[in-house]
């Protein structure tokens, strides 16, 4: 049991000297549907509302040391660190090696309770559906001539759909304070089980010398015009791509003027 460890936020639980007393068990997200009773009918109408609901899971934890003051001083410093996690954060643990997902915390008063008297405590969590390989959310940039010629092939390992970022570099002129990009993409990937081409346009996007990163969010559903360190200065008015299938999914674009190079944030996720 020692060797399962988790890391919620910024820390590892083992960096406050707390354990987890229990082993955890295998949490699989669970389809969202909606079962409907037809009068007359045996069974029931199976609706698939075509999304995972989130998990809901806890961890008994205890802090320990050589003595009652050192127990209570990571006590004090694994309380504070709660206090700042509010909201989703990323949650990492020792059973999903090289993965990462995100989960809230649900009873961080109950928890800083028991912490404080009993140095122990079971910690509610909800996470997000998936979990997402931890390499993938790295940017990779695309090869200009590729993407603009037959296209480059990315790979999807995992048998469900990922959203990922497609970003655009854009040149900028010091001289000139905004300017005009036309962005002319198609993806070619496997969505609902059908392998298809789709095309995405815009020809009017305004961006700044200072803000010359745009981004298609799939997973966010948005076009995001923003800096290098992410102030965003606008979002676009331009149709955002479906999620990218499994298996493999061929990317081109246009190179125009304005355009310095094509990059992608893949977010390859699995349940």
């Amino acid at each position: 049991m020692g060797r399962y460890n988790f890391k919620f936020g910024d820390v590892w639980l083992s960096e406050f000297g707390g354990v987890c007393t229990e082993e955890p068990p295998i949490e699989i997200a669970q389809r969202d549907i909606t079962l409907i009773d037809i009068p007359g009918k045996d069974g029931s109408a199976c609706i698939d509302n075509g999304r995972y609901n989130n998990v809901e899971f806890t961890r008994t934890i205890a802090l320990v040391g050589k003595r009652i003051s050192s127990a209570k001083e990571k006590t004090i410093q694994l309380i504070n660190s709660f206090a700042y996690l509010q909201g989703y954060q990323p949650f990492e643990d020792t059973d999903h090696e090289g993965m990462v997902t995100e989960a809230v915390l649900l009873n961080l008063e109950e928890v800083i309770k028991n912490l404080r008297t009993m140095y122990t405590a079971t910690l509610k969590f909800s996470r997000k559906p998936y979990w997402t390989l931890k390499s993938s959310l790295e940017e990779m940039p695309l090869d200009n001539t590729e993407v603009s010629g037959n296209g480059v092939e990315i790979y999807n390992p995992y048998p469900t759909t990922a959203c990922p970022i497609i970003r655009f570099h854009l040149k900028t002129d010091p001289h000139s304070t905004l300017a005009t990009v036309k962005i002319k993409m198609s993806i070619s990937s496997n969505y609902g089980g059908v392998y298809s081409t789709k095309d995405y346009s815009n020809f009017g996007i305004n961006f700044l010398y200072t803000h010359n990163i745009l981004d298609f969010d799939i997973e966010n559903q948005r076009v995001v015009v923003h800096s290098p360190s992410g102030e965003i200065y606008k979002y676009a008015d331009a149709p955002v791509p479906k999620p990218i299938g499994p298996g493999a999914t061929k990317i081109q674009a246009e190179i125009n003027k304005d355009i310095d190079y094509i990059s992608i944030i893949p977010k390859w996720r699995c349940l």
